[in-house]
């Protein structure tokens, strides 16, 4: 009776903690308008999907179907076939995590990215059906450390992806030195990494016992809201909902702090913004024409842009005013 409760209590809090952070990507994704928001949002809804399939169902099929079937060897089956149907789920996460850091960090995932990605994970899935086929062929027999060997693989393909997620955001952001969205880019990572590893590392090292299953449970569908809580203080230091047309909109300040821009830069923006030449701002700042294309030349490169009606375009989608 105590397991049962515990059971159904660690269900409750998993639903509600996986809910939670659904509600809270979504709400954030029709606030801001970001697409890393979007891919955040879909990645927690996969990530209930797969923990209900890999975690929740195995758990109750362990719990609830031994009085079903004496038979150990039907249990065990169904607590591989299970997690196996969760597969599919578990490979679209891993995609949109990586997809996620890319925009976090000012990129977008390639075309050929994509396509290597799900042809890999796809003959990973057709080997998988395989062997759940072979060990349904020989259920009278089959050798359980199969079954066992799914989790420690799991496990480590999650490590390699969170691994080359955090390495995108730490290596290979945009985003100026120093600048508020690189110290995002910094600190993000590590918000998802804690709790994800010591999931790991509990499910790695405790016994496979029922009275611990139901905590794992509970360690994994809360694993991202500490980097979403946060990521939500962030948002609302650094950027302001999007506008009636629904596009993301920030300050004009956030703007040149985003891409480091120094003050002279600003002015000079300023100038472009307004329709002047570079005499124009040249003789309104009193600088060399030459001094002005050189900071012209740096706010190009700063900003990703190739001339000044790209940086017009850029800012007017950027920001609430140009």
């Amino acid at each position: 009776m105590t397991h049962d409760i515990l059971l159904i209590t660690s269900l409750v809090i998993s639903l509600g903690a996986g809910s939670a952070a659904i509600l809270m990507a979504h709400s954030l994704e029709r606030k801001y308008r970001l697409p890393a928001l979007s891919t955040w949002f879909y990645l927690e809804i996969l990530r209930v999907i797969f923990g209900f399939y890999g975690l929740a169902a195995p758990l109750l099929a362990s719990r609830m179907l031994p009085e079903l079937f004496p038979d150990g060897d039907v249990v065990s089956f169904l607590a591989l076939l299970l997690p196996m149907l969760g597969l599919p789920f578990l490979i679209a996460l891993w995609y949109l995590f990586i997809r996620l850091c890319r925009q976090l960090a000012g990129h977008e995932v390639p075309g050929l990215f994509t396509l290597l990605f799900f042809s890999s994970f796809a003959l990973l899935l057709l080997a998988g059906s395989l062997t759940a086929i072979y060990m349904y062929q020989g259920l009278d027999g089959y050798d359980p450390a199969l079954r066992r060997m799914l989790k420690p693989g799991g496990i480590i393909l999650s490590v390699i992806v969170l691994v080359a997620g955090m390495m995108v955001l730490w290596i290979r952001p945009r985003y100026p030195e120093g600048s508020k969205s690189r110290q995002m880019t910094t600190l993000l990572p590590l918000l998802f990494a804690v709790p994800h590893v010591i999931y790991f590392i509990l499910s790695l090292t405790l016994p496979g016992r029922f009275r611990t299953d139901p905590l794992l449970l509970v360690l994994y569908f809360a694993a991202d809201l500490p980097a979403l809580i946060w990521y939500f203080k962030y948002l609302e230091r650094q950027h302001v909902p999007a506008g009636a047309s629904g596009q993301p909109v920030e300050t004009l300040e956030s703007f040149f702090e985003r891409y480091d821009l120094s003050p002279r830069e600003q002015e000079i923006v300023a100038g472009i913004c307004n329709g002047m030449t570079n005499q124009q701002i040249a003789d309104k700042l009193f600088i060399s024409i030459h001094t002005v294309k050189s900071h012209s030349h740096s706010i190009y490169e700063k900003t990703g842009v190739n001339n000044r009606v790209q940086l017009v375009n850029l800012i007017r989608n950027r920001t609430s005013k140009a």
